[in-house]
């Protein structure tokens, strides 16, 4: 199961529960159920929680993470660029978009910033979920990529990480293009004890 199954759906927040959203996450939850039941279960090893609470989640090799995040790729060219899929809890994904999916990428080259990441874990990022001052993002700066912990000030923002020194962001960087957050960090996934990550 994919984004592209659910396209004709429109995108809300699974953690609000407002009236005018329950009927749609309701009808989302009924179709990804009846979809997942139709689709063959052998060789899905890395599932956490039960299957009918999971979602698709394309990991992303770190070197095309840049081009899945462009606006002007279509879903094929997006899709081209997976190099396998893994699964994520559905309800913990956040707000879902088809022109903005979520993905995963390796999590080991974001190991120097000194986050307690599993080295052979794929961290599940969010271009969809609002980042508010606190959350850990991916980000682009002067075209390098970095996770890190983002909190807004009167200037612009402030980026930190367990390892590295505290990064200030002028607002201005922004319409330079110099900075962009590229998505939310929704949380992690890590090798099954005994198993090597496929």
């Amino acid at each position: 199961m994919s984004l592209e199954d659910f396209s004709d759906l429109p995108s809300w927040d699974f953690r609000e529960q407002s009236p005018k959203n329950k009927e749609s996450y309701l009808d989302f939850k009924k179709r990804m159920n009846e979809l997942l039941a139709s689709q063959p279960q052998d060789g899905i090893s890395n599932v956490r929680g039960p299957i009918m609470d999971t979602i698709e989640v394309p990991v992303i090799p770190f070197r095309d993470v840049l081009r899945f995040c462009s606006s002007s790729l279509s879903r094929d060219e997006k899709a081209a660029l997976t190099e396998r899929p893994t699964y994520y809890i559905l309800d913990e994904i956040g707000k879902l978009d088809i022109d903005a999916p979520p993905f995963a990428v390796d999590a080991e080259p974001f190991l120097v910033e000194g986050f307690r990441i599993h080295p052979k874990g794929e961290i599940i990022i969010n271009p969809a979920e609002t980042v508010e001052s606190g959350d850990v993002a991916l980000v682009i700066l002067d075209g390098a990529i970095f996770l890190k912990r983002v909190a807004t000030t009167l200037q612009g923002f402030e980026l930190t990480s367990r390892s590295q020194p505290l990064v200030q962001v002028l607002g201005e960087f922004c319409l330079l293009g110099r900075f962009r957050i590229l998505g939310k960090m929704m949380g992690e996934l890590r090798p099954v004890q005994g198993m090597e990550c496929v």
